[in-house]
């Protein structure tokens, strides 16, 4: 054999071998990512098989549900608003959550029963749980795996709504982190039009593109947010505005029902509502500062954090909001800078969710400081 046809089969062997080294990675990646996702369903298959059952007690949901642990606002709010008869929120009743989780609720009131309806949100839910999941695989210094494996996932994920908005949130993050910002602000107008709480996303997200001197970016995301929250909610509130304001009146005059505001009972609403805003914007300001003054990333470390405390000075501390505390723990680990007051605000908030359990054992019953419906039935708010 000739020197250049011994250097041809060298060749040829090195690149056949690099070639199963390649493939051998990409299996071993592709298990990697796919391992997190498939415990993920699990957790999520036996939330639902937990939950379902509660649909064949439309006449006594709410005594079953807390007799046997299996309440969810999916069902009891189907229940309460009649949503059989296909009303409209914010219409024809009054409902308590922003203009696209009304216009979703609609949507699958279409299915022929409530079984069917419950069914459809769980799916709907359970799918922002994967795209969690699939998401914080790929953002810096997340691991999907605590997510994955958290077991609010089978106590919580039908609990409420959350889970839609999680999904939003995690998939606009990505989008940011990869500089697609368009596409992140259209993820983080539907995930704030579903619950609300990604809106420090919005903040933290403008002074990450202001610190690199990205003004331009900035003011298109701000631009793209502004539009795409008009296209939600101007329809709806040149319609009947009072129909669409009564979701921000709720929270307005909602009492403080559980979280840290508990711990304060001698305050009105009124004082609990102008120290939490107050509250929200100094924390803000010295995480923005903590920001500008640290060294690397900024956005998902100040996002996390904006949104830790806002849930923290929330009146109403609910169970499923630790979906919430396990995505934006895991996001916002990384950077030191932000490291111990995150770790101080997980601990805050487990002690309000403690809190909160006691005050409700202490009751003897679920309770609420919900202000009145107009024309509503009585419900327990549990989960909300």
């Amino acid at each position: 054999m000739s020197g250049h046809e011994a250097a041809t089969v060298g060749d040829t062997v090195g690149d056949t071998a690099s070639t199963v080294t390649t493939a051998k990675a990409s299996r071993q990646a592709g298990v990697r990512r796919a391992a997190p996702l498939l415990l993920a369903g699990a957790f999520l298959l036996i939330g639902y098989l937990r939950l379902a059952p509660g649909t064949a007690h439309p006449g006594d949901y709410h005594d079953y549900a807390f007799r046997e642990v299996r309440y969810s606002d999916v069902i009891a709010l189907y229940l309460r608003d009649h949503l059989e008869r296909h009303p409209q929120p914010y219409l024809d009743y009054a409902l308590e959550y922003p203009a696209l989780l009304g216009g979703l609720s609609y949507l699958l009131s279409f299915a022929p029963t409530l079984p069917a309806y419950f069914a459809l949100t769980y799916a709907l839910l359970a799918l922002g749980a994967l795209g969690t999941v699939a998401a914080l695989g790929r953002l810096p210094g997340a691991d999907a795996w605590y997510f994955a494996a958290a077991p609010t996932l089978v106590a919580y994920a039908g609990l409420n709504w959350d889970l839609a908005a999680v999904g939003c949130t995690a998939a606009a993050l990505l989008a940011y982190a990869r500089g697609r910002d368009r596409l992140g602000t259209l993820a983080l107008v539907a995930a704030v039009w579903l619950k609300l709480f990604p809106l420090p996303i919005l903040a933290a997200v403008l002074v990450a593109r202001l610190l690199q001197r990205r003004f331009r970016a900035a003011a298109e995301i701000g631009l793209v947010f502004a539009v795409g929250s008009a296209v939600v909610n101007l329809p709806l509130a040149l319609r009947d505005q009072a129909g669409w304001a009564y979701f921000f009146a709720f929270n307005s005059e909602r009492g403080a029902g559980s979280g840290l505001w508990l711990w304060l009972p001698w305050l009105t609403t009124a004082q609990v509502n102008r120290l939490t805003i107050a509250a929200l914007a100094l924390g803000g300001a010295a995480m923005a500062l903590g920001a500008w003054r640290g060294r690397g990333a900024v956005l998902l470390p100040l996002g996390a954090g904006l949104l830790l405390w806002w849930l923290l000075l929330n009146k109403v501390y609910s169970p499923q909001y630790a979906l919430w505390v396990y995505e934006d723990a895991l996001i916002g680990w990384e950077l030191h800078y932000l490291r111990a007051p995150l770790e101080v605000l997980r601990v805050a908030l487990l002690a309000a969710c403690v809190g909160y359990a006691l005050w409700q054992l202490a009751r003897g019953e679920p309770g609420t400081t919900d202000p009145p419906r107009p024309g509503a039935h009585p419900a327990s708010a549990a989960g909300r």
